[in-house]
């Protein structure tokens, strides 16, 4: 779960620093930052896809069926087995 939350840090970091000082009623500046941000994503979507990847087969691995959940690129949590939810109380 450390790995996790480090990666989340590291890759909101990432994002942000695209995305801070900006004048919302100058729209031009506004879509230029976020377009930087956008390109920010993509270009951290690779190397996180592989962690999530073998952050998976890892968990499975050791016979821990932790889920990984991928949201706007970035590991939301590792969820351990006694967290888990049963059908009928919030499992997808």
């Amino acid at each position: 779960m450390l790995v996790a939350d480090q990666l989340t840090a590291h890759l909101d970091t990432l994002t942000r620093r695209h995305t801070i000082a900006v004048d919302d009623r100058d729209g031009a500046a506004a879509a230029l930052t976020r377009a930087r941000a956008e390109v920010a994503r993509r270009q951290a979507l690779p190397a996180f896809r592989a962690i999530e990847d073998l952050l998976r087969a890892a968990a499975w691995r050791h016979g821990s069926p932790a889920r990984i959940c991928a949201r706007h690129f970035r590991v939301d949590r590792v969820v351990a087995p006694h967290q888990r939810f049963t059908a009928g109380h919030g499992a997808t």
